[in-house]
């Protein structure tokens, strides 16, 4: 055939054919196979003949043009590199060889172009990427963590925090630098030939496309194995191990695809999915010596802005301290940070579902959900009067679709408590405004949001400002002298203590003090602490140690008790529908009722990985523990699935108020 004689089509063609047998082979034994072997066979290996066939078929334009593919290459090469060393990523052999196809695919779609089109094209790469990095470094340096395309709905909520908090550094520099050195050398060395395709050329190059995207796409329908390498391009749920894997720019490209992807999901699937993973998973509660004891008691629950134990003292804190000393006092309770933080904890604390992770902030993408089973919902069938507050405004987070969304009869942010931008910043005020609502109804649940102890942690912080020769004075007294930053973060808090003293004080004088109960925890650890800072005061380095965090619920008639149970945030709500002798299902939460006697420790963080209380487990690996891989494999599958089901809750609205 005519067809066969053109050598390199036959090659190609060739080529396929083998690659084509080695596959079908893979894919017959497909089932207890890495995923990470087929998914750099199929992906790499189809991507390989794809770039043999295109040099093969555009070897003149390529000989051409060589001196701008050089310049395109050599730039992309070191900004990848550059930014991993400043971010202190450490790479696998994955990055290289990732980094190397993207680069390869960048100039292939630059050698389609000539003209003006070209000069848009190089010109945007030279500018846009060194500006995308700086975005990124900066991000990183506030959230440790970078920066999603679906999270840029809630860069103003970021945007209002970060002031004193963003340091310039040199190699911002250099990275325009770069990109302006480069398109001036790409303008004297620029040239006009450009690729045509036609014919069975095109069929080829089409068909070998369509392998790649079908090969990227099969195996992670087939198992959800978040170890490998394929399930972390697919979902992009770490963002660091990402980059370590895969690159920067190829973050950007899939994280992209993947938001633009998200607009098009479905909402109303998965039910039937739901219905039999809560069918196969049912859970026993029988009543325990907890149950009941704050029935038809009002609750106030205060989620303080990064509270954390590094806060509480004696003398500075006095009135939490005491709250500890004479309630029951969870000495190892946790709080995992979500990609979005305090509003991922506020979804955590009111429905006991994991936030979304792979379809963007859940306060955005999902705030036009409801939840006819969360805390407000529980409450108001027993006619409490359920109400939310906040210092700020109640737009932020889409706070105001949020709530309604979880029940809460009433939503009070800084408008309704006529707040200036100077109070909202101090608690004790916020209480002052806001207390004889708070205290309102014969049976209220008020849940409550703090915000002095919001970053940044230094010296144009108001609440700092006010507190910051209390802890100075403090640390003189005994001989010690922390950073700076951690003796501005403990001012912060001292606002919280003041917040606590004014409630007890008006629950007193209102005569509300017997039957009412106090929680007081947090929403995350104080991460925006610079993290060599953080690590050297406290020594904390993984997950586990970083999550464990205060948690007090009070109660004038309870017997003052220190427990050790390690439990997190999503036992919460279960363990309080326990305590309160509240009506509900509790196969729909993925929490416990920890004072349950089926009840097992499990501690989940936004990378998949979980704590035990004795392993820690992070992407399939024993950081801590001597358990057996039996019992870990279990418990990986268990943590898989309650990432799974979370995910399809949220995407199916399935707890939707009637």
């Amino acid at each position: 055939m005519k067809l066969f004689k053109d050598k390199k089509i036959a090659i190609t063609l060739s080529l396929f054919l083998l690659t084509a047998i080695i596959f079908g082979i893979y894919y017959y034994n497909f089932i207890g196979k890495p995923l990470e072997k087929i998914f750099l066979n199929s992906i790499f290996g189809l991507s390989l003949i794809l770039i043999v066939f295109l040099i093969l078929l555009f070897k003149k334009t390529i000989k051409e043009r060589w001196k701008e593919i050089l310049l395109l290459s050599l730039f992309m090469f070191l900004l990848e590199i550059i930014f991993v060393i400043e971010n202190k990523i450490v790479v696998t052999y994955l990055f290289f060889i990732s980094i190397s196809f993207f680069i390869y695919y960048i100039n292939l779609m630059s050698l389609f172009l000539k003209n003006k089109l070209k000069d848009i094209y190089f010109g945007f790469l030279f500018f846009f990427i060194p500006i995308y990095l700086i975005i990124q470094d900066i991000y990183c340096f506030i959230f440790n963590d970078f920066l999603s395309v679906a999270e840029i709905v809630v860069i103003k909520e970021g945007a209002e925090f970060a002031s004193g908090v963003i340091h310039f550094k040199f190699i911002y520099l250099v990275y325009l630098f770069l990109g302006i050195l480069s398109f001036i050398i790409y303008l004297k060395i620029k040239q006009k030939k450009a690729i045509q395709i036609k014919g069975i050329n095109f069929i080829i190059l089409f068909l070998l496309y369509f392998l790649v995207q079908f090969n990227a796409q099969y195996p992670v329908k087939e198992a959800r194995l978040y170890t490998s390498d394929h399930y972390l391009y697919q979902t992009v749920y770490n963002h660091q191990r990402f980059i370590s894997r895969y690159g920067i720019n190829q973050y950007l490209f899939r994280d992209l695809t993947k938001s633009i992807g998200g607009l098009f999901k479905s909402k109303n699937q998965y039910r039937s999915e739901i219905i039999k993973y809560f069918n196969d998973h049912p859970k026993e509660h029988e009543t325990n010596e907890y149950s009941g004891i704050f029935k038809d008691k009002n609750l106030i629950f205060i989620m303080a802005e990064s509270f954390d134990n590094l806060a509480i003292n004696e003398e500075l804190t006095p009135y939490i301290f005491n709250l500890m000393e004479t309630g029951l006092n969870f000495t190892n309770y946790h709080v995992p940070v979500y990609p979005r933080t305090t509003c991922d904890t506020e979804i955590i604390y009111n429905t006991g579902i994991i936030p979304s992770i792979n379809d963007g902030p859940t306060c955005y993408t999902y705030n036009r959900n409801s939840y006819y089973h969360s805390l407000a919902n529980l409450f108001n069938n027993k006619e409490y009067l359920t109400k939310a507050f906040h210092s700020n405004d109640k737009e932020f987070y889409t706070r105001n679709l949020v709530y309604e969304g979880l029940g809460y009869q009433e939503f009070y942010g800084q408008i309704e408590l006529n707040l200036s931008n100077i109070e909202k910043r101090y608690d004790e005020t916020f209480y002052e405004k806001a207390k004889d609502k708070i205290t309102k109804g014969d049976k209220f649940l008020s849940y409550i949001i703090t915000l002095s102890g919001h970053s940044p942690y230094n010296e144009t912080h108001l609440a700092v400002q006010k507190h910051y020769e209390k802890v100075e004075a403090y640390f003189k007294s005994i001989n010690k002298s922390p950073p700076e930053e951690i003796k501005s973060y403990i001012a912060s808090q001292i606002e919280l203590d003041l917040f606590v003293k004014a409630l007890m004080e008006d629950l007193e004088t209102k005569d509300l003090i017997d039957n009412t109960v106090i929680i007081i925890t947090t929403d995350h650890y104080p991460y925006t602490i610079n993290k060599n800072t953080y690590k050297k005061y406290t020594g904390f380095t993984e997950n586990y140690e970083k999550s464990n965090a205060p948690l007090v619920i009070w109660s004038k008639d309870i017997q003052p008790q220190e427990i050790d149970l390690v439990f997190q945030s999503f036992d919460l709500l279960p363990t309080l529908i326990n305590l309160f002798g509240l009506e509900a299902d509790y196969r729909y939460y993925l929490g416990n009722d920890i004072f349950s006697k089926h009840y097992e420790p499990l501690v989940l963080y936004k990378d998949y990985s979980w704590y035990d209380g004795k392993n820690y487990v992070s992407f399939g690996n024993k950081i801590k523990g001597t358990s057996s891989n039996k019992y870990i494999n279990k418990q990986q599958s268990k943590v898989d699935n309650y990432y799974d089901i979370s995910e399809k809750i949220l995407r199916n609205n399935f707890f939707k108020n009637n």
